[in-house]
């Protein structure tokens, strides 16, 4: 049992000490990555930073339209306690194309490619979720839990508003 809490609090800290290294950078840091592994980095940020997370596809036109706006608001908020993440739901053998994109948007930092089937990943991040893309959840800074989430593609007003609602939950 005490091993058991030992290991898991090590994990929780390198994944913490990982996270950190990682805001501030200036390059890509794509990680493969399932719906229980991104949920816990988001964790991390409890009672300091709101969290906006994108899910997004190569392949999905609405993605790709909306993504230059989640850029220019993930700089506008970063500065007020926003963290936003993007994960590639594309398959995991078209890790270069999902690396090509994000590096033409100037993405940096931590972003994710989906490494587990459909359902359970679906599933494992909100249950109300049906898998289309792209799908935006915003967890709120002071308890980290979902203030705000959607399917489809939406404006600079909606992320901008689900946005400040984490910041200020």
């Amino acid at each position: 049992m005490i091993v058991k809490h030992i290991t898991k609090t090590f994990i929780q800290i390198v994944a913490c000490v990982s996270l950190f290294s990682c805001q501030g950078n200036s390059q890509l840091d794509l990680r493969r990555a399932t719906a229980e592994s991104i949920l816990e980095i988001v964790a991390q940020s409890k009672g300091e930073q709101a969290v906006l997370v994108n899910f997004w596809a190569t392949w999905c036109a609405p993605c790709v339209e909306e993504f230059p706006m989640v850029m220019d608001l993930a700089e506008q908020l970063a500065d007020s306690g926003l963290t936003i993440y993007f994960v590639s739901v594309d398959f995991t053998d078209e890790r270069e194309r999902v690396v090509k994109f994000l590096t033409s948007q100037g993405v940096t930092g931590l972003s994710f490619l989906k490494d587990e089937k459909d359902m359970p990943f679906i599933n494992g991040i909100n249950e109300f979720w049906t898998g289309a893309v792209p799908y935006t959840v915003v967890f709120g800074r002071n308890d980290g839990k979902v203030t705000e989430s959607w399917e489809g593609e939406a404006d600079k007003t909606k992320f901008s508003a689900a946005a400040r609602k984490g910041l200020y939950n």
